[in-house]
């Protein structure tokens, strides 16, 4: 479960860092990762205390092949998460625009394949990972 303001009691046991990639005609990319076959957007974990814009452009890079250097820092939405297995961690989200699509190399390693689709059809019809959906809806109008 997603939440906008710190639970009572909440204790992270990590941060998590990724962002929806928008192309020009308001399609998201959405990677299938290889352990569950579910969809998501890029996203990973800070190493070695790194900022979370650095997370980000080190993720994409691993996942998409997509640099992020000439992109304007974006805006990160965060929230906190706690999952039915106890784990809870805060989640950090960002919404970046190409005025065209850019190319995708995936990582075989991570996931094996990807799509541009729609809004709608991102959050009806696809598989996503577990809070996908809802922190999707909640940056709906940044899309």
């Amino acid at each position: 479960m997603i939440h906008n303001k710190k639970p009572e009691g909440f204790k992270k046991d990590f941060i998590s860092v990724g962002a929806l990639f928008v192309d020009n005609n308001k399609n998201i990319l959405l990677l299938k990762r290889k352990k569950d076959n579910t969809y998501g957007a890029v996203a990973g974990k800070p190493k070695d205390k790194e900022s979370v814009y650095k997370t980000l452009k080190r993720e994409s890079l691993e996942e998409t092949g997509i640099d992020l250097k000439s992109i304007k820092k974006p805006t990160f939405k965060k929230w906190y998460v706690v999952w039915p297995t106890g784990e809870s961690f805060i989640f950090h989200l960002a919404v970046i625009h190409f005025d065209q699509r850019p190319n995708v190399t995936l990582d075989p390693k991570e996931h094996t394949n990807y799509r541009w689709v729609s809004f709608n059809e991102a959050v009806d019809t696809f598989p996503l990972i577990r809070d996908m959906k809802e922190c999707m809806l909640q940056v709906k109008k940044l899309i």
